[in-house]
Parts: C-alpha cells; structure tokens; sequence
C-alpha cells in the first residue's frame, strides 16, 4: 500500500541512536552462510535509510566492516561511532574523513591489523575522543603523533 509505505519512510527521522550488534532480527535455521547475508542486507537497508538522521551508531559483527563505506556515505550527523568487527581493513578507515560532525569514536578488538595508519582519516577538526579496545601492537603516546584538540592519556 502506498500509504503505508509513504507513512513509514517518515518513521526514520525519529531514529537518532542505532545499535547493529546481536539484535538483528533474525535466527540460525537457514544456515550460517545464508544468515550472514540476510544480516548483512538489513543492516545496509537500515543504514541506507535511517542514515542521515543517525547521531550515534554501534555496528560489528556479525555485520561485515564492508558497511563502513556506506556509513559515510549515509550517516553525515554521525557524532559517535562505535565499531566491534573481529578484522579491519585499512582501506575502510578513509569512511571517518567523510564524517564531518564525528566526535567519539572507539574501535573494539584492534589488533596488529589496525596501525597508526588510521589517524591521517579522523577528521581532527571534530574529534574529541578515540577510544581504541584491545590489544594494539603499539604505544599510543609515542607512536602516534599528537592531533589537534585530543590530549594523550
């Protein structure tokens, strides 16, 4: 029905906070494979339209880090983001340069996949925390260089 469909496009805007971790409304009958799929499809949906009204948003697994490309190109009014996805890819990282209004963000399971490499991304003009979880392979207050606004603990 085109009135339904009409009046539920408007419900999004009422979407400020979104949490992708363990609540997806699915379960494990069809198979493992066939379930990453279908989770993967919805949160892409949910991103692609609740986006811009986004302020906060908890994603990771058993979402795929691939999404982070659509986070930047739907969730502009991001303030906070919080990712948990057991591996990163580098390439990913250049999402937070695209996230003008990003404030927090923490990053959940680093491992000696994520290195300094990640700081030329954030957009310093805006951040005022990163929270990074896990165990880094590096010293943050040595090997990083100092960002405008964000004092090292």
């Amino acid at each position: 029905c085109k009135r339904w469909r009409a009046v539920s496009s408007l419900a999004w805007n009422d979407v400020k906070e979104l949490d992708l971790m363990y609540t997806l409304p699915f379960n494990a009958e069809s198979g493992r494979e066939n379930l990453y799929n279908r989770i993967n499809e919805y949160a892409s949906r949910v991103i692609k339209k609740s986006g811009r009204y986004l302020n906060k948003l908890r994603i990771g697994d058993p979402c795929s880090c691939r999404h982070l490309w659509l986070i930047g190109q739907h969730c502009k009014n991001l303030t906070k983001l919080e990712l948990h996805f057991q591996f990163y890819d580098k390439y990913y990282f250049e999402v937070f340069s695209q996230l003008p209004k990003l404030k927090n963000i923490e990053i959940h399971e680093i491992n000696k996949h994520i290195r300094k490499d990640i700081l030329p991304f954030l957009p310093s003009a805006s951040l005022q925390e990163i929270h990074f979880f896990g165990e880094p392979n590096y010293d943050p207050k040595t090997d990083f260089p100092p960002l405008p606004k964000i004092p090292l603990l």
